[in-house]
């Protein structure tokens, strides 16, 4: 078990890498938070997906993420997934950057250790741009099991309530032939799909089939099986959480699993970002990932979310804390 800093060869950024016997995460403070890998040791598969297209660089705040900060890892979205301008209570107006207020700034190291317990911890923290919070994040991973824990807090450090929503931003590195695991029946929604054909409204849909088209539309759970030019898609959606919160992306062959899992009542949405060759911000050949992203809320904008009620107001002093956790089996 070890807790060590470096410098790495890309961009010369600091590297804190958490490692055991199972699993191995590097965090970038100063990308953003971003985790750069997660690889699981015995088979040597890294989880997070890398865009070849795109190097991880020290972010400008305010960036378009697509063509500038989407170089793959695992980010958190602070308030909203795409740019929007909120009006609080005061009559002040705040401009939401794309992708939120934490993946354009660097982010402070607090502490890298590997404690008494033998848990190797990286507490990294942010203040905030739109609105004025305190930001914390405390990556623990298990000193035996490959089992990697992230602790959330936020803090509203300002004299205002504001409106607030989250969501975690773990791209997936996908094969043909794996699958996506959420119970049969979850109830979810399209928040945007592109090369597909809807034949009814972006709601009242049932996992994991998607009605589109003449035929009998996708079995999403199966969204990567095609290579067909015809079968490329992307859409982005959001599942209803079930009891208990969690998901799972299988290997082709059954035998590795990436779980993410989480408070379903804190974290009532799953956001899944599907991207079967059909889509890049960065004027390269489409991507194949995949986003797996419990949310507080099931909208892309803040605005809509909080026309929508999915979104609380958090008052001067007063902070949220959650929680979830991955685990890779091999």
């Amino acid at each position: 078990m070890a807790t060590r800093e470096d410098v790495a060869s890309r961009s010369g950024l600091r590297t804190v890498r958490l490692e055991n016997d199972c699993m191995s995460v590097s965090l970038l403070p100063e990308a953003g938070g971003k985790l750069a890998e997660l690889i699981d040791r015995r088979s040597g598969r890294n989880w997070l997906w890398q865009n070849p297209h795109l190097p991880i660089r020290r972010p400008v705040y305010g960036s378009d993420y697509g063509s500038e900060l989407d170089s793959g890892g695992w980010d958190e979205i602070l308030f909203s997934t795409a740019p929007c301008e909120v009006e609080l209570p005061d009559g002040t107006r705040h401009r939401i950057p794309d992708h939120g207020d934490l993946v354009g700034q660097a982010w402070r190291l607090e502490a890298s250790a590997t404690p008494e317990s033998g848990h190797a911890v990286c507490e990294l923290t942010a203040t905030g741009r739109a609105f004025d919070f305190h930001w914390r994040r405390v990556a623990t991973l298990d000193a035996e099991r490959p089992l990697l824990t992230l602790d959330y807090a936020l803090e509203n450090a300002g004299d205002s309530p504001w409106p607030w929503a989250w969501c975690a931003h773990p791209l997936i590195a996908v094969e043909r032939g794996m699958r996506i695991e959420l119970p049969a029946g979850r109830e979810f929604r399209v928040a945007d799909a592109q090369r597909l054909d809807l034949d009814q409204t972006d709601s009242g849909f049932s996992w994991p089939r998607l009605p589109c088209g003449d035929g009998d539309g996708i079995n999403l759970e199966a969204s990567f099986d095609s290579e067909a030019e015809s079968d490329r898609f992307a859409a982005k959606l959001f599942v209803r959480s079930a009891s208990p919160g969690a998901v799972s992306v299988s290997s082709p062959n059954g035998t590795e699993r990436f779980t993410l899992r989480y408070d379903e009542d804190r974290i009532p949405w799953l956001g899944l970002w599907i991207n079967n060759r059909a889509w890049s911000g960065c004027g390269s050949e489409p991507h194949l990932n995949l986003g797996l992203e419990p949310s507080t809320s099931p909208c892309e904008r803040l605005t809509q979310a909080i026309a929508e009620g999915w979104t609380e107001l958090l008052e001067p002093g007063n902070i949220r804390t959650w929680s979830l956790s991955v685990e890779v089996e091999s």
